[in-house]
Order: structure tokens, then sequence, then C-alpha cells
């Protein structure tokens, strides 16, 4: 099941390639999360995780990444899930000895689950802009 299912269309004044979008949407993801990276197996899976500046990463994300191209437009569909990785049961643990650390963790999770669907907004106009018409 997905969190987060985001569709963005550009239409173009150059032929696009599948190539060219995979690589402009990869540049774009790149640059609004740490370790993004796309599967080996299978190029249209990807894994990544927030940016944050003030603590840990408690989010990663996972999910598939679809394209539909038509001479000079495009269409992107982003599915992707949100889960825990090892720092927030780090902070869990934590939180057994310090209860209020708990606020924390239930903050923590939600403010980069909600930061994660604003980054796909954020890549998703700057693929637009990158190869949209003038």
């Amino acid at each position: 099941m997905s969190d987060v299912t985001l569709t963005q269309t550009i239409e173009s004044d150059m032929p696009l390639s599948e190539e060219l979008v995979k690589n402009a949407l990869r540049q774009a993801l790149a640059t609004q999360f740490d370790k993004f990276k796309f599967n080996n197996a299978n190029p249209n899976q990807f894994s990544c995780r927030v940016k944050t500046k003030l603590f840990n990463p408690i989010v990663s994300l996972t999910g598939n990444m679809q394209t539909q191209i038509q001479e000079n437009k495009a269409r992107i569909m982003v599915d992707a899930a949100t889960k825990t990785n090892g720092w927030f049961w780090f902070t869990i643990f934590f939180s057994f000895f310090f209860p209020p650390g708990f606020l924390l963790d239930i903050w923590l999770y939600t403010s980069q689950k909600k930061k994660s669907i604003e980054a796909f907004n954020q890549a998703l106009k700057q693929i637009e802009f990158q190869l949209g018409k003038l």
C-alpha cells in the first residue's frame, strides 16, 4: 500500500524520450532526498530517505516510478510507501527511559512524512521547469 501517489504531466517543445525524463527525474529526486537510488534489478523502483537538518531521518521511502511518453508529452507517476528505519527504533528505545521522547518520535515521523510529500512535489516541479515549454 502506498502513502504517496503523485502525477505530473509535462508538455515540452522538444521530443521527449524515456531516458531523458528518467535522467531529469533522477537528478531532481537526488537533490530533494538523501541516499536516493534506483533498484538495479528493476529500474522503475527506487529507495530514499528524507533530508533533515536537525535530527536523523527516521522515515525511508520505497516506491515505483512510471512514465508514459508520447512525442512531446510525458506523464509521470510516483507511487511511494513510507516506512520507519533503524533510527526510529533507536529513538524509541531511548524513549522508554525518557517518556516525553515518544512525543518527539511521533512529531518526527509525521513531520518527515509530510516533508517527503513536499519534496516529491518540488522534484516534479523542477522536472516540469527543466523539460517544459518556454
